[in-house]
């Protein structure tokens, strides 16, 4: 039924005195007119006044009028069923676990319900609630202002709470009646100590929940052993999967709703939340790779449309793939988890590659690093294999208590090309499922090296070194001499010069270098995009370069700045160098693959006695490793054109190489040539190379192409663009227009975006251009990797849009629930009186009669 409310009662003494003036001065104003004739005009004309002022008096109380919607407009119910792979494993459950199942789908009578154990439960829920209410009120009140106007009443509204928690215990408490179970009696009595500390309350009242929930799985335990036909239909429970567990929920609480309940039903799929109907549900195969409730939730919603949502029941086992974690548009309406997994961990074993390189060379010595997983206990160790071209290896571990193994496998890349690795288990006795058991990862091994020319005037610690790691790497192909003599110029010609990918300079002088060598330099650097490494050891050398203008363009000092050695001269060295903060993320400088690990491991390095800080750096010059107390740069990088330089001013990292050898300082020479001289191209052949900057991506991901070409002439003029054939899976696509980098004429880069899956083929448009693939594919390992369940997750997720949590054995109130959710929400449609166009126009329609009343009788 219909009914008033008022939103400003507050305002009702003053609004009566104004009432009772206004009518008094209405009737003392008409008393003139009361000597008329007819009654009805000495009647009306006040009358319509009065209704007027009345009108107006009661509109500043705010009046509103109420009525109940129908069921149709409180908004429609969501289901929302996960279809990731995780959903199709079969759970070994309890024989009770199979019963209340049974029962909460309807292939058992439901029991009528035990009141005493309804009012415990009803109980602890109110408890629950109390403390939840005291913590967010006990939130506010720290965050208040002491001396503020609110800390009175948060003081109030702490203590209500207080007793709010007091009286829901104490009636807990009271419930001690022999009907009930002894292990919940004896957690009940638990509850009598009143001094406890909220925390030990709701410990409390968790025991409580378990002891009534334990006591039930004992009932359905003995009714499972003791009546054939209830032991029927568990066991048929048991031979179904997550996702027909969840559809036949599903189906139950539809059934459940009022018929004038708005329902849609979606999948969660790859690609959101696909409408589907109940009668198909159980067709859809539960094949997604990638499960992310809330954008489900989301997708759900928005399909919808701007309509209201009474509520939406997501049946998931709460595994998360995707890595958004902040609520979205879920929150539009409150979600109703519904977990479908058992709260026990399934006995699986899975593996994944966490560790392994993306482009090694060929005949380099890789590491791949796998992880293997279980829950559950597994007798012995497991076999780990690899397979990775022609290479087979297989390794035994054993997992921690954790259930965590790691293992490494380390083997030669080869041959040239794309490399498949494969790690994977077998089949372990007793597992849920084995599709987890293999984890997959693709790397381009490369057939060319890097061509590195290295010289040093002086047979430094640091250059021997660094000599030695270039030798053994077999990415490296590489030219070296000492040039200990300054008239013997540099053993190479200019066209090797221009050959290198990266040249490196320690104490060559700047006479070793004759006009065409220098020429030759700069034009490598500045047009075929190479690297120069001057690795600083004697200032002579260096005020040399100053001297001359192509070697001082290598330099990273302003003109007319010297450079100047700082020497700790005390016994023991001090000075130390790290990282600059704008280079911390740069791959190239870490000495670990983990950051963390890497910053560790720049903080113990050996100190030194001598460093190079560089005080006038040029514009161009940037920072990479600086000297901490004095935050003076002492290695940086340049930009020269489309090529780089890189200064090292340092000379003693073979300290590095005390207590841990090489691992250090080899890293970090290996990597900085690497980073100098830039990554090969991964396919080269008829005058052109072509490469991208991925192997495998996922769909929807994009990859940069970038591609060299020589000029089919020496007559041919430089060109702007370049065309890029593309193909998937061996249909032609539309080519691909490469633009011209900076980087030189001869180069060439282009973006591909939004790329759907398959094997694509990337070539240019040139006779027997090279080819190089790439792989868009989903990586279904990760959804598969752990198939546990997530309750908290989905509590929280509950949680913060105002919904309940609730397992596939107890959902039988969620009927109920979203009844209510629709009730709170959309249960009444209220209209506004005071501010309604209706009153505007009835107060306007008494004094327009009232006035041409007026002029009727010529009062006016």
């Amino acid at each position: 039924m219909a009914r008033f409310s008022w939103d400003n009662l507050s305002a009702l003494p003053a609004t009566l005195v104004l009432l009772i003036v206004a009518i008094a001065f209405v009737v003392w104003a008409y008393r003139p007119q009361a000597r008329m004739s007819h009654w009805a005009a000495r009647a009306a004309l006040p009358l319509l006044r009065i209704t007027a002022i009345v009108l107006l008096m009661l509109s500043v109380l705010k009046p509103n009028l109420a009525a109940p919607n129908p069921q149709v407009d409180r908004g429609a119910v969501l289901m929302v069923i996960d279809a990731s792979q995780s959903m199709s494993i079969v759970d070994e459950r309890t024989p009770a676990d199979r019963v209340a199942i049974a029962r909460a789908v309807g292939r058992l009578p439901a029991e009528r319900a035990d009141p005493v154990h309804v009012r415990v439960r009803e109980q602890i829920d109110a408890l629950t609630a109390a403390l939840d209410a005291l913590q967010r009120t006990r939130a506010e009140a720290r965050l208040a202002d002491p001396s503020g106007s609110d800390a009175e009443s948060l003081d109030r509204l702490t203590a209500d709470a207080r007793a709010a928690v007091d009286e829901a215990r104490r009636q807990l408490v009271a419930t001690d009646v022999p009907a009930l179970d002894e292990d919940v009696l004896r957690a009940i009595r638990a509850m009598g100590d009143g001094d406890a500390s909220d925390a030990t309350l709701r410990a409390r009242a968790d025991r409580v929940a378990d002891a009534m929930a334990n006591a039930a799985a004992r009932s359905d335990g003995q009714r499972y052993r003791t009546y054939p036909t209830v032991r029927a239909a568990a066991d048929l429970v048991g031979q179904r999967s997550r996702y027909q567990l969840a559809a036949e929920g599903a189906a139950r609480v539809a059934a459940a709703l009022p018929v004038d309940v708005p329902l849609f039903v979606y999948a969660a799929t790859d690609d959101g939340a696909a409408p589907v109907t109940l009668a198909s549900i159980t067709s859809v195969e539960p094949a997604a790779a990638r499960s992310d409730s809330r954008d489900a939730v989301s997708a759900a919603i928005a399909r919808f449309g701007p309509g209201r949502v009474r509520g939406v029941v997501l049946w998931t086992d709460g595994r998360q793939v995707a890595t958004d974690a902040e609520p979205n548009a879920a929150t539009a309406a409150p979600v109703f988890p519904v977990n479908v997994a058992p709260a026990v961990p399934p006995r699986d074993a899975s593996v994944e590659i966490v560790s392994a390189p993306l482009r090694p060379f060929v005949g380099e010595t890789v590491t791949v690093q796998a992880r293997v997983r279980t829950s559950g206990r597994f007798a012995g160790p497991i076999d780990v294999r690899l397979k990775a071209g022609n290479v087979e290896q297989t390794k035994q571990v054993s997992p921690a208590a954790d259930g965590d193994a790691t293992v490494d496998f380390t083997f030669k890349a080869e041959p040239a090309g794309v490399l498949d690795v494969v790690v994977a288990l077998p089949p372990q006795p007793g597992e849920r499922t084995d599709t987890n058991n293999t984890a997959s990862h693709r790397m381009r091994a490369l057939a060319g090296k890097l061509r590195i020319a290295a010289y040093a005037g002086s047979p430094t610690w640091d250059f021997q070194y660094l000599r030695n790691a270039l030798q053994r790497a077999a990415w490296a192909q590489l030219k070296e001499a000492i040039v200990v003599a300054r008239e013997v110029k540099l053993p190479l010609s200019p066209a090797e010069i221009l050959a290198q990918d990266a040249i490196i300079l320690c104490d060559i002088g700047v006479e070793s270098l004759n006009g065409a060598q220098w020429d030759a330099l700069n034009q490598m650097v500045s047009t075929r995009g190479g690297s120069v490494i001057i690795l600083a050891n004697d200032e002579r050398v260096l005020d040399g370069y100053a001297q001359q203008p192509q070697a001082a363009s290598l330099l990273p000092l302003r003109a007319g700045v010297r450079y100047a050695w700082r020497v700790w001269a005390g016994e023991r060295p001090t000075l130390r160098v790290a990282p600059a903060p704008l280079a911390r993320d740069i791959v190239s400088l870490r000495l670990a693959d983990d950051a963390d690990e890497s910053a560790r491991r720049w903080q113990e390095l050996p100190k030194l006695f001598r460093v190079l800080p560089l005080s006038g750096l040029k514009p161009t010059a940037e920072p990479l490793l600086i000297e901490p107390d004095s935050q003076s740069p002492v290695m940086t990088q340049m930009r020269l054109g489309s090529g780089r330089v890189l200064f090292v001013g340092l000379n003693e990292t073979w300290r590095w190489r005390r207590q841990i050898g090489e691992r250090d300082q080899d890293r970090f020479l290996l990597q900085l040539i690497r980073h100098a001289a830039g990554e090969p191209y991964a396919a080269r052949g008829g005058g052109a190379a072509i490469d991208v900057d991925a192997v495998t991506l996922s769909p929807g991901g994009s990859a940069t192409v970038r591609a060299r070409v020589q000029p089919q002439d020496d007559a041919d003029a430089p060109t702007e663009s370049m065309v890029l054939k593309v193909s998937r899976d061996g249909e032609a696509l539309p080519d691909v227009v490469m633009a011209a980098t900076d980087a030189g004429d001869d180069r060439f880069e282009a973006r591909l975006t939004n790329l759907a899956s398959g094997r694509y083929d990337l070539s240019i448009d040139r006779p027997d251009s090279p080819h190089v693939p790439l792989f868009v594919e989903v990586d279904a390992n990760r959804e598969m990797l752990n198939v546990a369940s997530d309750p908290e997750f989905l509590k929280q997720l509950a949680d913060s849009t105002g919904g309940a949590y609730a397992t596939v054995e107890s959902f039988e109130d969620l009927p109920q629930r979203l009844l209510a959710a629709g009730d709170a929400r959309y249960g009444l449609a209220r209209w506004s009186l005071w501010d309604s166009p209706q009153l505007f126009l009835f107060v306007l329609a008494c004094l327009g009669t009232e006035w041409a009343l007026r002029k009727r009788l010529g009062l006016a």
